[in-house]
């Protein structure tokens, strides 16, 4: 699907495509739920298109200042069956995404090659080489929903392609 850069006019008619072929074969509900998804959809596209460079390079010198042990990686390959948090920057679009991994390189792969990237998080829509640079915070399973979570925080929502909070479900159930 799609080739090894994001392409909005592409990805937005493959979603209304994926969705018209879902409904038919009754994969999905009712199509009103169908549209207000593939809207949801092109109103984050939009609004990508309105970050400010500055500010989001604020933003991450921001999350840079706080965790000293955040290192941008050139190679990923040194974080194979590593874990802790990856934060995945688009500076095109002046975004990022901020997840976890116990093995973060397979994660970030996986994240490239999706071929499912609608039901996924936004930040599988993107490809490779929309990804301009990668950090890593190497930490342990008992931190990794904490960093996260206060991460994904401590950045504007405008700035960042999470759908949720950070943190998976249990960490959010654990803690209100």
């Amino acid at each position: 699907l799609g080739g090894f850069k994001f392409n909005i006019p592409e990805t937005l008619n493959r979603y209304l495509n994926q969705m018209i072929e879902d409904y038919a074969k009754g994969k999905t509900g009712n199509f009103t739920t169908l549209l207000i998804r593939y809207l949801n959809y092109s109103k984050k596209i939009s609004q990508l298109q309105t970050n400010d460079a500055e500010i989001f390079e604020d933003q991450l010198n921001k999350l840079r200042k706080k965790y000293r042990k955040l290192v941008e990686v050139k190679d990923l390959s040194s974080y194979k069956q590593k874990e802790g948090i990856y934060i995945l920057v688009l500076d095109e679009y002046h975004v990022c995404y901020i997840g976890q991994s116990c093995d973060i390189k397979k994660r970030i792969m996986r994240h490239w090659s999706r071929k499912d990237y609608f039901s996924g998080t936004g930040i599988d829509m993107f490809k490779a080489y929309d990804t301009t640079r990668i950090f890593v915070l190497e930490c342990s399973g008992r931190w990794i929903n904490t960093n996260e979570y206060n991460m994904v925080n401590l950045i504007d929502s405008k700035y960042t392609l999470n759908g949720i909070t950070g943190g998976d479900i249990e960490y959010h159930i654990k803690n209100n």
